[in-house]
């Protein structure tokens, strides 16, 4: 984990501790911590990309490795438009969000992990929006 990546963790922390651990819906301060992590991840790698797990609707059952990554160039993010940001295109990941999609309920918890896990892995990070 970069030293950037740390000090807005940290900055998270101090945030949710301020809000004696209860965070208001559409927290600007909180949503702007998580547009930094975002531009982190872009400026450390050059490159990076934006990711949802859950998808909604009749596309759910239908999505390719494609559909899971929009590539973030600078462009405007707004509150919940992506719960992960990575500096690469990982198709292991994509599957596995299809599998999910793809799955009736209830949906695996150990999967969700393994998830999280490769967004770490390949340096990337969870996005938490209120």
């Amino acid at each position: 984990m970069t030293a950037k990546m740390q000090e807005l963790i940290k900055r998270e922390n101090e945030h949710f501790r301020s809000c004696g651990g209860y965070m208001l819906e559409a927290d600007e301060k909180w949503n702007n911590i998580q547009r930094e992590k975002i531009a982190a991840v872009y400026k450390i790698n050059g490159k990076a990309y934006l990711g949802k797990i859950n998808h909604h609707g009749e596309n759910r059952k239908s999505l390719t490795v494609s559909d899971i990554f929009v590539e973030y160039t600078g462009q405007k993010v707004y509150n919940f438009d992506a719960d992960f940001i990575v500096p690469t295109a990982d198709n292991e990941l994509a599957e596995m969000i299809i599998q999910w999609n793809a799955a009736k309920p209830p949906l695996s918890l150990k999967l969700i992990k393994k998830m999280q896990n490769i967004v770490e892995k390949i340096g990337g990070t969870s996005l938490k929006w209120y």
